[in-house]
């Protein structure tokens, strides 16, 4: 038959109520055991908690957890035992505090003591000279020589050298002026500043920069000439400073040839003007009136549409604008034979005439319908009712 099961009364420690006598509960957040004495909280004892040790496993060692107060955190150290032991190891830790400074040792019987570290040596050998001794307590000095300086610090001791004069250093490591670079190749050797700079004179500056442009070619002598980054008037300009050269547009800027943006081309100003015979726009939509990209916000008092520039005929013709667009005002499409504009605010002085196939009028059955057509060669109206208004 199935076995049967107990559950402690259970809970988290924050709920835990007064237990009973010899009650039991644990507490499912800290993972701990009390039984209780008389049905008083502040009476409940602590039995043990899976906090305060570390279980051990196939492979591993158990551990003893010393855990930080409360109020800081639930961190813990740990005492553990080795993975693997030959038999029962007892420790018997000292019964009193030790001095300052001193280590705990054993007797080799598992008893445990303090005692002040046992005096220890090293010894230091150099290229020349005897081996020297130094016991605990003694101090090593670091002395410095011509040229050589001596730091010591608490991280460390720092060496270094300073004032190194060519007297010091063996003739037959110095490459001079006289002698020449060139002459000393090698990786065991040290050039004087007379020497570096014959060196840079004869085999740097005596040399040619070579340069190169999409296309012809160039040379610039680097001990008698500058290299020279010129713009092009109204294409490219070219600003030099100390270190740095600026190449950029200038505020004008023309093109004489075809001119291919491969990203978006966004233009800042208050007008652009394109004078062209013809323009080919690929694009289906033409989005009018955004601000900065996207739809306005509120509304901007202005008028949205199209205008188009013509001559009237005959004699004292005038220059005139017909238009296409939303009046802001009516909330209407109008179509215009002649505007005025102020500010982005067109003025419908006269009215102009809109031909067409037919007409059609979406929203009054929910459908499109046509209201204006043509039959042979008849103007019909259809789908409409003509209403004599009212007084």
């Amino acid at each position: 038959m199935p076995s049967p099961t107990l559950q402690f009364k259970r809970g988290i420690l924050a709920n835990l109520p007064g237990l009973k006598a010899g009650e039991p509960g644990f507490t499912t957040d800290s993972y701990d055991l009390y039984v209780g004495i008389d049905s008083t909280t502040a009476n409940n004892q602590f039995v043990g908690s899976g906090r305060y040790w570390t279980v051990n496993s196939a492979t591993k060692g158990g551990g003893v957890n010393l855990v930080e107060g409360t109020d800081n955190g639930t961190s813990f150290l740990t005492l553990k035992s080795p993975d693997a032991l030959a038999g029962i190891v007892t420790f018997v830790m000292p019964g009193t505090d030790g001095s300052a400074n001193d280590i705990l040792k054993t007797d080799g019987a598992g008893n445990l003591s303090f005692a002040a570290p046992a005096s220890s040596s090293f010894t230091l050998a150099a290229d020349s000279g005897s081996n020297d001794t130094f016991n605990t307590g003694e101090t090593l000095t670091f002395t410095g020589g011509d040229g050589i300086d001596t730091t010591v610090s608490d991280n460390g001791i720092t060496i270094t050298a300073s004032d190194i004069t060519t007297t010091q250093i063996a003739a037959a490591t110095l490459v001079t002026e006289a002698e020449g670079i060139g002459s000393n190749d090698n990786d065991t050797t040290l050039p004087t500043s007379a020497a570096v700079k014959d060196y840079v004179d004869t085999n740097i500056t005596a040399q040619d920069l070579d340069v190169a442009g999409d296309s012809g070619t160039g040379a610039v002598d680097l001990d008698s000439q500058s290299l020279t980054i010129a713009g092009t008037a109204n294409e490219i300009e070219t600003v030099a400073s100390n270190q740095t050269i600026t190449i950029g547009l200038p505020n004008d800027v023309s093109v004489s040839n075809n001119l291919t943006v491969g990203g978006n081309l966004i233009v800042n100003g208050s007008t652009t003007t394109v004078k062209s015979t013809i323009s080919t726009i690929d694009d289906q939509l033409l989005d009018l009136g955004t601000v900065d990209g996207s739809a306005p916000g509120n509304d901007l008092d202005k008028d949205i549409g199209i205008l188009l520039n013509y001559f009237t005929a005959g004699v004292g013709g005038v220059a005139k604008k017909a238009a296409v667009f939303w009046d802001d005002s009516t909330s209407r499409i109008v179509v215009s034979a002649d505007v005025s504009e102020n500010t982005g605010v067109l003025t419908n002085n006269t009215g102009g005439a809109l031909e067409v196939a037919s007409l059609y009028v979406s929203g009054c059955t929910g459908s499109t319908v046509e209201v204006i057509g043509c039959s042979g060669g008849e103007v019909v109206i259809t789908n409409a009712t003509i209403d004599g208004g009212s007084f």
